[in-house]
């Protein structure tokens, strides 16, 4: 028994005085070669920092390698490794193999390759790779069992960088997945195990980039996905399993960005029903021609946006898009001719989140000219719906339009009990109607107007009658509305002379 105590206490003191010979502030800052070869003289029992770890050149050249710390194995706070211009390699850090915090590697102008950080296991926050210009290689960065970041994952400004390859452990990152200004990357290998992003999925500003290849088994994002300026992208291929987007989806300026295909799983934008951002916001992208792609969406709890989209055609890709819990705008489409791609949402779930905004704006499209849909056509005949449609073709130029359009395919007489005849059509002088008087309310509240192709009210009559005068109509398109008291019914005639 004494001998067992006798062996725990020189142990202990063993500790202690390692403990004892590490640096007794706990961040540890390396400015100059000199220290780091120091370091493992002054200290050769040293193992643990328990702040940062900061290894910044004072000045120029004067760091090339991290030989001198090849005993640490655990830091309690951070490890950077910033702005130094010569240091090629992190060989050194092999036995590194926990960090309490976060990992910044960032603006080291002559660094290659992360091959000395092999032995990494844990990441408690974030792993930033950030501006290193020489940087060709992740390969070999960290342990088989480092499944997780805790944080961000942030790669942002290595120019060199053709692959994301050295990152296959990783399974789960908590946080963000940012991918920025990388570019010579045309796809994400190397990320081929990532199930799932615990807030936002940000790919801006890649030059190269073609496709999500790499993100094959990406199930969720928690919260945003940011799709944004990256030059050479075609689609979404890759991105596969994905099936469900918390927030909202931004997809802007892409400037080769023909379609969504890849996005084949993907069913709810906005899962976090409360969030005001919710919505699908697309625009900018020249090259777009429709939604194909996204045949399995079909909830959107926000908004609808499409702007200005100069190549896109229609919109299909959404005829499963059924219900919205948010506002719908197509504007500045310069070719856009066909909505009827999301005639099946239903309409009592289209309310703009924000009061700033219509439930419904159609506007700025000059080659759209048919806009009666059955969406649509319920949309423009809800007066208690926020609308905002003009500067389109001809049939979609206006409210009035539209209910025209939807008089003459019936979509608006659905629910009617009774269908009056109005006739002749087209008619010179004299309009006729015959209709159910007994299916006029009683409250007096009965009326027949006429409409203009713009909207403008050109007979009004309060009283059930036979026959109306319209000699003095120009020729044209009409809209007749019969208003019983009960409900209104509508038809498009025409007038010639």
């Amino acid at each position: 028994m004494k001998k067992l105590l006798l062996l725990i206490a020189i142990l202990s003191e063993g500790l202690l005085i390692g403990n004892a010979q590490c640096p007794s502030t706990a961040d540890v800052t390396l400015n100059s070669q000199d220290q780091i070869d120091n370091f493992i003289i002054q200290y050769p029992n040293c193992s643990v920092i328990e702040g940062y770890l900061i290894i910044e050149e004072s000045n120029d050249g004067n760091i090339t390698n991290l030989n001198g710390l090849r005993n640490i194995k655990y830091i309690g706070e951070g490890l950077r490794i910033q702005n130094n211009s010569a240091l090629k390699s992190v060989a050194g850090l092999e036995a590194l193999d926990s960090v309490g915090r976060g990992i910044t590697i960032n603006n080291n102008g002559a660094l290659e390759t992360l091959d000395g950080l092999s032995g990494i296991k844990k990441i408690s926050d974030n792993l930033e790779i950030c501006e290193n210009n020489k940087l060709t290689s992740i390969k070999g960065f960290g342990d088989a069992s480092l499944t997780i970041i805790s944080g961000l994952l942030t790669l942002d400004s290595n120019p060199l960088l053709t692959s994301l390859s050295g990152l296959e452990s990783i399974k789960t990152i908590k946080r963000t997945l940012a991918i920025s200004n990388m570019d010579n990357l045309t796809n994400l290998q190397g990320l081929d195990n990532v199930i799932s992003i615990g807030e936002c999925l940000l790919i801006q500003y890649n030059y190269k980039l073609q496709n999500f290849t790499g993100l094959n088994k990406l199930d969720s994002v928690g919260w945003d996905m940011e799709v944004v300026l990256n030059k050479s992208l075609k689609n979404f291929s890759g991105l596969n399993s994905l099936s469900s987007i918390g927030s909202y989806v931004r997809v802007y300026a892409n400037d080769s960005l023909l379609n969504f295909s890849g996005l084949g799983s993907l069913k709810v934008i906005g899962k976090v029903s409360d969030d005001l951002r919710n919505a699908l916001w697309v625009y900018y992208n020249p090259s777009l021609v429709d939604f194909s792609g996204l045949e399995a969406l079909n909830l959107i709890n926000g908004d609808l946006n499409i702007d200005d989209n100069s190549s896109l055609l229609n919109l299909s890709g959404l005829q499963n898009l059924t219900a919205l819990k948010g506002g719908i705008a197509i504007v500045r489409n310069d070719k856009l001719n066909d909505i009827t791609g999301i005639e099946n949402i239903d309409p009592e779930t289209v309310k703009a989140k924000n009061s700033n905004y219509k439930d419904l704006q159609i506007y700025d499209n000059p080659q759209l000219s048919e806009c009666a849909i059955q969406c649509i056509c319920e949309l423009v005949n809800d007066d208690s719906k926020n609308k905002n449609i003009q500067n389109n073709k001809t049939g979609c130029n206006g409210v009035y339009e539209i209910k025209a359009g939807c008089s003459a395919t019936g979509i608006d007489d659905d629910e009617a009990e009774y269908s009056p005849d109005i006739f002749p059509n087209p008619a010179k002088n004299t309009l006729f109607l015959k209709y159910d008087k007994t299916e006029i309310s009683p409250s007096g509240n009965f009326k027949i107007e006429i409409y203009s192709i713009t909207g403008q009210k050109v007979i009004s009559i309060s009283q059930p009658v036979d026959k109306i005068n319209i000699s003095g109509l120009k020729a044209g398109i009409y809209l007749v509305n019969v208003i019983t008291g009960k409900e209104m019914i509508s038809r498009k005639i025409a007038v010639e002379k």
